[in-house]
């Protein structure tokens, strides 16, 4: 034999093929550094401030600079798989939901105490814990993890639905219903990772979520029945004594409460197409980089209009109430919606079709129908979540020394919001379903959301002078500015959502069409 050839031979016999060593998530380690190095900045200079001391930097930016730290640290415990940074990524989650509890829990028992601390902890330490889990490979250390989510999120759910059913006639459950409400959101976003992270691969975890979901359909009938049997009950007589209004706000909040829980539960626990397909499509949504980015965006962007609110209000000495009009009604929001809207729903059906899975599910069985409800559900639950962080901003006034403001007409707000962001979701989703190309996609649902916002310029510019006029009175049903407006001073009147619920239906029957006509091509 030849020796070279021996040789080849004895040395492949030797040595096996190279071991394949994974990619390190570079990037993703440089904006951890660079986190860490705003957090610790951020941080310092926060406890100089509130010390006594002057710092070089002033108490907002050292919270935006701690606020831009925090966000790149996640991305980093989200993409760096390595045991030791996400052991220690699992460990500050659990350093910040003890810190949470202590801040969070305290003035739910009328101690002093920082609730909006509390719940910017919490938030914290549900997202760190999640990027852990995301990569964590023992079972028994997963396990402990997800337990914990449960166990937090089962007694913020207690003390959060116990709080309300107290009722706001009670003077320390007025005083501290929002607090308690907030605290029955928390118990459902921790319930719900706890949920997602196990499945319901086992009786327990089902067992969990059909008790939250009785338990949320219990709280809603409650609340709706208390609500309205006893002024039933004066009315006809049946009464003397005239009762204390017991739906706002308390029963409006307990019925939120219920219905949140029921309809959280029945996504999970259920095995209708629509529910499969629609924890699908959120699944597909936070697991991308694309969510985070909006939210981050939003965060952003709600952070330089609260501190534009707060020099306003500063600078003002009558400061009329609803306050918090002027907080929504402002060109940062505004601005910001128009460009998250198509941000949130240039994807949904364009990536289906760019990636040829649309076919799959055109040929699956499962109708249209229940395609664009799914993919409609999942981009109005992330339009939502987006407004979520602008909506906790509020609980830093009373932190700040502010007084206590109304807070009611952000109730009916909600709802407001609720029905126009519908209908966004609804226009975004149709324009995705035109295009394969989601820049297209984007761009034309960018176009509606700024015509929609030049409605109501024309209206005060052009049709100002003649409020009476036929024109002025249908740009106002038009105008979802003029809906914010009119829910954020406390009315909620329907025939300003018929128009938004009305194009909602239009747009998804559009949507539903274009599917069908894919289908038969």
């Amino acid at each position: 034999m030849d020796p070279l050839v021996q040789n080849k031979n004895e040395s492949s016999a030797d040595y096996g093929p190279s071991e394949m060593v994974a990619d390190q998530p570079t990037f993703a380690r440089i904006i951890g550094s660079i986190g860490a190095a705003l957090t610790i900045f951020g941080g310092l200079a926060i406890a100089i401030n509130l010390s006594g001391s002057v710092a070089s930097i002033g108490s907002g930016w050292a919270a935006f600079t701690l606020a831009i730290g925090i966000s790149s640290l996640l991305f980093h415990a989200a993409f760096d798989h390595e045991l030791q940074f996400r052991r220690a990524y699992m460990l500050f989650g659990y350093m910040l939901l003890f810190m949470g509890a202590i801040c969070f829990l305290l003035p739910l028992f009328g101690k002093p105490g920082m609730f909006g601390l509390g719940c910017i902890a919490f938030t914290l330490g549900l997202l760190f814990t999640m990027a852990f889990l995301r990569h964590e490979t023992d079972a028994m250390v997963s396990g402990m993890a997800k337990g914990m989510l449960g166990l937090v999120g089962s007694i913020c759910a207690v003390v959060g639905t116990t709080g309300c059913l107290i009722g706001p006639e009670n003077l320390r459950s007025a005083q501290f219903l929002p607090e308690f409400f907030v605290a029955g959101l928390f118990g459902m976003l921790f319930l719900t990772s706890y949920l997602g992270g196990r499945g319901m691969s086992d009786d327990f975890t089902y067992k969990v979520a059909r008790l939250a979901l009785w338990g949320g359909l219990i709280l809603f009938v409650y609340a709706l029945l208390r609500s309205a049997l006893p002024p039933l009950l004066h009315t006809f007589g049946y009464v003397k004594t005239r009762p204390a209004d017991f739906f706002i706000p308390g029963g409006f909040l307990l019925m939120a409460l219920g219905l949140l829980y029921f309809i959280t539960a029945s996504l999970i626990s259920s095995e209708s197409k629509l529910a499969v397909l629609t924890q699908r499509e959120l699944g597909s949504m936070f697991f991308s980089p694309i969510a985070y980015f909006v939210l981050l965006g939003f965060v952003v962007a709600g952070w330089f209009g609260y501190v534009d609110f707060i020099n306003r209000l500063s600078m003002s000495r009558n400061n009329i109430e609803p306050i918090v009009r002027n907080y929504v009604i402002d060109l940062v929001p505004v601005l910001a919606i128009i460009f998250i809207v198509p941000a949130i729903t240039m994807r949904l059906l364009s990536e289906e079709q760019r990636s040829g899975t649309l076919e799959v599910l055109l040929t699956a069985p499962v109708d249209e129908y229940t395609i664009v409800l799914s993919k409609f559900l999942a981009g109005f639950v992330m339009y939502l979540v987006v407004w979520a962080p602008f909506g906790l901003y509020l609980l830093a006034l009373p932190l700040s020394g502010a007084p206590p403001f109304d807070y009611r007409p952000l109730i009916s707000f909600f709802v407001g919001l609720c029905a126009t962001g519908a209908a966004f979701i609804s226009m975004g989703l149709f324009f995705s379903s035109l295009s394969k190309n989601q820049i297209i996609s984007g761009v034309l649902t960018f176009a509606g959301m700024l015509g929609l916002f030049i409605v109501a310029i024309i209206r005060e510019r052009i049709f100002g002078q003649n409020p009476a006029g036929p024109w002025y009175q249908v740009l106002m049903h038009v105008s979802f500015l003029d809906v914010w407006n009119t829910t954020l001073e406390g009315k909620l009147v329907p025939k300003f959502l018929l128009f938004h619920v009305s194009t909602t239906v239009f747009w998804l029957f559009l949507t539903t069409k274009v599917l069908e006509s894919r289908k038969w091509k």
